[in-house]
Parts: C-alpha cells; structure tokens; sequence
C-alpha cells in the first residue's frame, strides 16, 4: 500500500509540473496585461476627485493643463479663454466649454464667462498641484512605454481593426500621441511596436512605405 502511494503521489507530482509547463508555454505565448492603478496622489498622477486627467486617461485635458501653465506663467492673474487653446492646437473635435468643465469638475479650475460668453478659466492650487506631477511624470520612460504601446494598440483596433494594413506613423498625428502632456517621438513609437509585434498582438507587412496590422 505505501509504494502504491508513492508511486500516485509521484505521478500526480509529474501531472502538475506538466500543467504548470504548459501554462508558462501558453502565458509567453498570450501573456497577461494588468492596467495600472496610479495613486490619488503623489507621482501617479491621478487627479483629485474623478478619473484621471493626467498621464494615461485623457492627453487632451494633461495639453490644457500645460498650456494653462503657460499662460498664467505670463499673466497670472488672469482668466484664460480655453477656445484659444482649441484653435492653437488644432483640436476641431474637441468642445472648449466641456473641456473648462471637465478640469472645474476636477477643482482644477475656476471657471467663468468672458464678455463674449467664452469659457474662461484660472488655474486653482490643484491644478498647479496637477501640473507639477505631469511635468514629473512624463519623465517615466517605463510609463511612457506602456502608454505608448496601449494607446498605438487601440488606436490600431479603432483604425484597422479588420486587419488592414496601415502605416503606424499616422498615429503620431492624434490626440492620443501624447503622454503627461508631451509627444510620442518616432523613437518610442517604434520600440513600442517592437514590444507588441513581440507579444504578436501587431504584425509587420512588408510594403512601401512600411505597415503594420492587428493580428487576430
């Protein structure tokens, strides 16, 4: 009865280990990708009260906040007219009065109306606060990495989504394209669709200029 126990125990032991090989093949093959959590506060950069207008959730809202420091670095007392910020950066899709709400949801702002019923807004000491940890942040390369490989990966299934082929430098002409308030660079675009095409969620076709596609 003993060396029949062992001989099962030792068989079950041999059947697990097989398990966890072919479950480490599989997750190299397929391997798992767990979101960030960023902290309320500190280097994360998750904004007061909502989801997060810093690093990750919106490139948008982490530009306005940027641009808001530019221009009350030159006129600190003043409302700044968040259509300007729109107009300058071309961001045709983009609503200036739900942007200035966003960020005033936020306590980022204060928010008021010019004579000409424009959303102007002032940065509170949240905000500064906000814009201290982006200007800190976008120094990560690793978060920056990961940003970039995410937001390329969506913008591909958005895009190409059916397989098509398509050049993977379109990308850095979106709003998506930025990180903490600054720009992808070619250079990081193009490690972060070495990392996908790694983890075969992209694949390179061979055409002129080059393309990628979303693999199935």
């Amino acid at each position: 009865m003993a060396r029949n126990s062992s001989s099962q125990r030792r068989a079950i032991e041999k059947h697990l280990k097989e398990i966890v090989k072919d479950y480490e093949r599989a997750a190299k093959r397929n391997p798992i990708r767990v979101p960030v959590q960023t902290e309320a506060t500190g280097v994360g950069g998750a904004m007061p009260g909502s989801a997060p207008a810093e690093g990750n959730n919106d490139p948008v809202l982490a530009r306005l906040l940027l641009w808001l420091d530019e221009q009350a670095q030159q006129n600190p007392s003043h409302f700044v007219d968040v259509t300007q910020f729109v107009e300058e950066q071309q961001l045709h899709d983009e609503d200036p009065s739900v942007l200035a709400f966003e960020l005033e949801q936020r306590d980022l702002v204060t928010s008021g109306r010019g004579l000409d019923n424009t959303p102007d807004v002032h940065l509170t000491d949240a905000g500064r606060a906000a814009i201290h940890r982006l200007k800190r942040r976008r120094g990560d390369r690793a978060a920056r990495l990961r940003y970039t490989m995410d937001a390329f990966h969506r913008w591909l299934f958005d895009t190409a989504g059916d397989q098509k082929p398509i050049n993977p430098v379109l990308f850095l002409a979106t709003p998506a394209a930025y990180f903490a308030g600054s720009e992808i660079t070619g250079t990081e675009l193009h490690e972060a669709i070495a990392h996908l095409a790694q983890h075969q969620l992209i694949e390179h076709i061979d055409t002129e200029p080059h393309t990628v596609a979303i693999t199935p």
